[in-house]
């Protein structure tokens, strides 16, 4: 046999055994590594959570030294309710709901504070039976526009971007806020009000339906808010701190990757998993969705209070600085430096990585 054959059976032989010793290595140091198990209350899926996903599915809590254990409850409230409760350490919930909650008891300070964002904003769109763009809003004067609840985050920011625009919600047209949202569609087919306020999700829906889409609005503040109870935070700031080093990571992971590669990420999530999840994707690149960073903006909390106290959701304005808690996102961003193993440069030995 030739020495050339020879080398290279060697080599192979030797890439194999590297490779298996390697693999055998890593798991041993997994099997002795002890965790954080961080319990997690949220109500429903949501693209806007898509960093949580990520990091769930690329094993990037792991890498802090974390397990998640995910509890699932009807509404933001219940999920907040059981981080008072002992049932969750972290709730994933909208920052109206924070506010809300915190507000209704307002002989104490607010016991439960956000640490991390998630997202940069909602998109929310308009939709008729009429394909007419609204072109100016001047326009929604005497109409009725269907939406959520009056305590919803879409409703009170409807709201806020009617008033924006100069005109008075309730007095220059009708909210329609109590009807089910498994039949808003239906009621605008049939004739009740002239407009539905939709979220992005439900957008495919609407037009699938055969209504069109007259106007589009991006929220100034997040769509979702990492909560924790004050104590908890002094009692975990490392394992609060590698949750939030996982969300980070997670958000870079989403600017290294395509909206395609995204999709076939969360193709495995069964919260989000369907039809329409490639274009749900592509709209979330597209409105800019995607946050930089975990770091919650106090201004964006403040701007969320005065929208609240003006529709009359909370009986008075609150410190947004009591509603925010520990600098885990800048700590984040100075201490995290991560690049996604598919798209680093991978060269002699690290080509051997199996896991």
């Amino acid at each position: 046999m030739k020495r050339s054959s020879l080398l290279l059976i060697f080599l192979a032989s030797l890439s194999l055994i590297i490779g298996a010793g390697s693999f055998f290595v890593y798991r041993w140091s997994q099997h002795d590594k002890s965790y954080t198990v961080i319990r997690i209350a949220q109500c429903g899926p949501s693209l806007y959570k898509i960093p949580h996903y990520i990091a769930r599915e690329k094993s990037l809590y792991r890498e802090q030294n974390i397990k998640i254990r995910e509890l699932t409850f009807d509404s933001d409230r219940e999920a907040l309710d059981a981080l008072e409760n002992g049932k969750a350490d972290i709730a994933l919930v909208s920052p109206a709901s924070l506010i809300i909650k915190s507000a209704s008891n307002l002989k104490e300070e607010p016991l439960a504070a956000a640490f991390a964002t998630l997202d940069r904003g909602a998109t929310y769109h308009l939709v008729s039976t009429k394909n007419n763009p609204l072109g100016d809003f001047s326009s929604l004067k005497n109409k009725t526009i269907i939406t959520a609840p009056p305590e919803s985050e879409e409703t009170v920011f409807i709201e806020q971007a009617l008033r924006e625009k100069g005109l008075k919600p309730y007095e220059d047209m009708t909210l329609i806020t109590s009807i089910p949202e498994d039949v808003r569609i239906g009621a605008l087919k049939s004739g009740t009000g002239n407009y539905l306020l939709v979220e992005d999700k439900d957008l495919p829906e609407a037009l699938n339906r055969g209504l069109f889409r007259v106007e589009s609005l991006k929220s100034g503040f997040p769509a979702y808010v990492c909560v924790a109870l004050k104590d908890y935070i002094k009692q975990n700031p490392v394992a609060l701190q590698g949750f939030t080093n996982a969300v980070y990571m997670a958000q870079i992971w989403t600017t290294y990757h395509t909206p395609g590669e995204t999709t076939a990420a969360l193709d495995k999530t069964s919260e989000v998993k369907g039809p329409s999840l490639p274009g749900l994707v592509e709209s979330y690149y597209r409105n800019e969705n995607l946050a930089a960073s975990p770091q919650l903006e106090k201004k964006d909390m403040e701007t969320l209070i005065k929208m609240l106290d003006r529709s009359r959701e909370i009986p008075m304005p609150l410190n947004a600085s009591q509603l925010i808690s520990g600098d885990f996102a800048g700590t984040a961003l100075i201490t995290v430096k991560y690049v996604p193993e598919d798209k680093e440069e991978r060269t002699g030995l690290r080509r051997l990585k199996f896991w």
